[in-house]
């Protein structure tokens, strides 16, 4: 340091000699020729430019611990279950249409039986009280009206259109005729549709029952006593059984059948009610039926 302040004292001093050298001569007196100044006492101090900080250069940073990947099933982590298939228990075998269901009547110890037909305007009605092997039967139908019926220890009690009783025995009166092609139409349509297709297991007239769902083709043969013809196309109609006999307690379906080239629509109603149900068949009383006369050749 005392080097180099020495160094800008020289140069001082050396320039102000050249100074005075270039200088021109002057004729004034010595004595009124100026001296040279004075050295100055004080050397300025030289203000040292300050160098700019060196911005610290980081250390290397420690890299962070990679995030782990999670397991896969081609990793070696220990990979997810996969649940299984939870088994499907398998369907309830749904109960068959069965055969013979008219007749599966005969299986209950009592009913009543309500049947209605409505034929193209024209109604049709028979009401079975039973109590096996009794029975009484009510017909309504065109032309002959009211019909009675009784069947009781083997003989039959019968009147037509309110007339009065009459006691014929072991022979069957003409109503029975009736009754029994109302018991066919049943017969043909119940025990023989083209399919039947069970929907479900349903309370019908207080018993538990199978839904069946049934189908005629068209050409399908309907006859009720005076009523004979064919389907004019697919019929369908609903059914229940008995879910412990496969005895009919209710049923409704609707048909068209031909008539003359056009469509006549007819629909059926049946219902059984009272199962096994103390039923009571007591005929009025009544006369016994003439004795066949004789012939003029007897």
């Amino acid at each position: 340091m005392v080097r180099r302040w020495a160094c800008v004292s020289a140069l001082a001093l050396l320039l102000s000699a050249c100074g005075q050298q270039a200088a021109p001569a002057s004729s004034a007196p010595s004595s009124e020729i100026a001296a040279p100044p004075p050295a100055p006492t004080d050397v300025p101090t030289q203000t040292e430019t300050p160098q700019p900080t060196a911005t610290p250069v980081p250390t290397n940073t420690i890299p962070p611990t990679p995030t782990p990947v999670p397991a896969t099933a081609t990793s070696t982590a220990t990979a997810t279950p996969v649940p299984t298939n939870t088994p499907v228990p398998t369907n309830t075998p749904q109960p068959a249409y069965p055969p013979n269901v008219y007749e599966r009547l005969n299986s209950l110890k009592s009913y009543h039986l309500q049947l209605a037909v409505n034929a193209a305007g024209v109604p049709y009605s028979l009401a079975v009280d039973e109590s096996t092997p009794n029975y009484h039967a009510s017909v309504s139908a065109p032309i002959v009206g009211q019909m009675e019926l009784y069947f009781v220890n083997g003989r039959y009690v019968s009147s037509i259109g309110g007339s009065p009783f009459v006691d014929s025995g072991a022979n069957p009166p003409p109503q029975a005729g009736i009754l029994e092609a109302a018991e066919v139409f049943a017969k043909n349509w119940l025990d023989h549709p083209d399919s039947a297709v069970f929907k479900g297991t349903e309370q019908a007239n207080g018993v538990r029952a199978n839904h069946f769902v049934l189908t005629w083709n068209a050409g399908r043969q309907v006859s009720l006593g005076l009523l004979s013809s064919t389907t004019y196309d697919p019929a369908t109609g609903d059914i229940w059984l008995d879910a412990a006999t496969g005895a009919p307690v209710k049923a409704s379906f609707n048909m068209r059948v031909n008539n003359g080239g056009e469509a006549a629509t007819i629909t059926t109603q049946f219902d059984i009610t009272k199962i096994n149900q103390p039923i009571a068949i007591n005929p009025p009383p009544a006369t016994p039926a003439a004795a066949p006369k004789a012939s003029a050749s007897a």
